[in-house]
């Protein structure tokens, strides 16, 4: 492979695939690169710290995979194994600009440049890809996810074996990189026979809707097939990790249907339910893009009752879809961002449709002014959690700087002492207190390590003190719980974090009182 890349034939056969994409994709492309680039520039340009795995700069050796994402080791190889500034984030916008390309070039709603450059942009930069940049040490993995998703979709454009089981493949590759774009994956399967149903009424396919409708029965089958059949190898595949513990289990017919009512419930309040970086305006504008996706389909197939009749089911579908990863496992956190990724398909798509539907004159400049609106909005969301995301990350920086002063000026502190170091309660939420700021409201968060985060955690103290340049031996891993600090009464006479009573030591622990 080295040699290929050194003697030009790797770069060789990459230029003929992009010659191969049409001139308005490729420039549609090019362009929502560069509006990506701009999206997530403090992510590119500063690399932000998370909680979630403070790697400075190596990732696991077997990254992901006690959570069933045996792929991951292998996508971390092609970034040097490593957490990589950058390359990390420039590879990922590539990726999933590749993957929206392959969904967007199966569908064959447009060409126009202008079209495809609005569904591109919206769907690289809709506020929901925040959890997949914050998590900087698996952002490609989230979107190697999308390109399976994509090739499993694309793949069965007709009823045949040989693809049925290479999609098969594609989607055991999709969930061992990471589950949650299933959801993806079943928002784009539906969407299809909208699709397909939608073409066939514009291409004057009215005298038989029968066959029309058994037609995209077939390739609805088929994909549904191929779903199935990977999602069981996968299963299997998951039997041979060092952890199988966490296979789909139900213990109850019941719990199917409770499951399906909690879902379903969820998938629609989700429609209407503000976040940090989704709120009312963006929300209003992204229900009217759906609303209109939904009419202005019905409105497309009006001579045909039997179209519309199938089109009131499969809409609802796709809003379940969304969620379809909570069919199978536990629902919990099921409104985060880094959980719905079939939101970021639901929205592109019913902007593709709107886009199809009002091709010229009036309503054309409506919709893409509406959609150019929400892509704005997108915008400048993106940049305003990252810049809180950075003065987040300066202000826990500071605290922890003050902590561990105040440690190592305590008199019965010794530098030759191996302590355990036992933080109890988290910082202040200053990231909270920056989006809430205003009177900014929300009902639901966006991400729990993003939104109530820190740049460490309770777990990895240790990393954050020697990144600050400490001189404090302490213990990788905590020995003793906050809780039983509590309940061995040493906070009893003490007050919390900035007072003088509120860091202390205690044998061979280092304790702060916090909260």
């Amino acid at each position: 492979m080295i040699d290929a890349v050194l003697n030009g034939r790797m770069l060789h056969h990459l230029s003929i695939l992009w010659c191969r994409i049409g001139e308005p994709h490729r420039r549609a492309m090019a362009a929502a690169f560069v509006v990506g680039i701009f999206a997530y520039f403090i992510f590119i340009a500063h690399h932000l710290l998370d909680n979630h795995a403070f790697r400075m700069p190596w990732l696991g050796v077997d990254e992901q995979v006690q959570h069933g994402r045996w792929l991951g080791p292998w996508v971390g190889r092609l970034t040097y194994g490593a957490n990589i500034p950058v390359v990390m984030q420039l590879f990922s916008i590539g990726l999933a600009l590749t993957a929206t390309h392959l969904i967007v070039s199966t569908w064959k709603l447009f060409e126009r440049f202008g079209d495809l450059f609005l569904v591109y942009t919206f769907i690289l930069i809709i506020p929901y890809n925040l959890a997949n940049f914050y998590y900087s040490f698996m952002t490609p993995l989230f979107y190697v996810s999308w390109i399976f998703a994509a090739v499993a979709f694309a793949l069965v454009d007709r009823l045949s074996a040989w693809r049925i089981g290479l999609s098969a493949i594609a989607v055991v590759m999709m969930m061992a990189s990471y589950q949650p774009a299933l959801s993806i994956l079943a928002v784009i399967t539906l969407s299809g026979v909208i699709v397909g149903i939608l073409k066939s009424e514009r291409n004057g396919e009215r005298v038989n809707d029968i066959n029309t409708l058994f037609a995209e029965g077939k390739l609805l089958f088929a994909r549904g097939i191929a779903m199935v059949l990977g999602g069981g190898l996968y299963l299997a595949s998951t039997r041979y990790l060092p952890d199988s513990s966490k296979v789909v289990h139900f213990e109850s017919i019941s719990a199917v249907y409770e499951r399906l009512v909690y879902v379903t419930n969820a998938a629609v309040r989700h429609l209407f339910v503000t976040q940090p970086d989704i709120l009312i305006a963006t929300k209003v504008a992204l229900s009217l893009i759906l609303l209109g996706a939904v009419v202005a389909s019905l409105f497309g197939v009006r001579r045909s009752p039997v179209k519309i009749a199938v089109l009131v089911v499969v809409w609802p579908l796709i809003v379940i879809g969304s969620k379809a990863l909570f069919l199978l496992s536990e629902p919990g956190n099921i409104y985060q961002y880094r959980y719905n990724g079939g939101m970021i398909f639901l929205y592109g798509f019913s902007a593709a449709i709107l886009l199809y539907v009002f091709p010229r004159k009036f309503m054309n400049w409506i919709v893409t002014s509406l959609i150019l609106f929400s892509t704005i909005l997108f915008f400048q969301a993106d940049l305003v959690r990252q810049l809180v995301l950075l003065r987040g990350q300066e202000r826990d920086l500071s605290t922890i700087n003050r902590i561990l002063y105040r440690v190592e000026s305590l008199p019965d502190f010794d530098s030759n002492t191996v302590y355990d170091f036992i933080r109890v309660g988290n910082l202040p939420r200053y990231r909270l207190q920056l989006l809430g700021s205003n009177g900014r409201r929300w009902d639901e968060i966006g991400d729990g390590h993003m939104d109530y985060g820190e740049i460490t955690d309770l777990w990895t103290d240790h990393t954050v003190l020697g990144l600050l340049g400490s001189n404090i031996r302490v213990l990788p891993r905590n020995g003793q719980s906050a809780t039983e600090i509590r309940e061995e009464g040493l906070l009893d006479d003490r007050q919390v974090w900035p007072h003088a009573s509120s860091v202390f030591i205690d044998e061979d622990r280092i304790i702060v009182f916090i909260r």
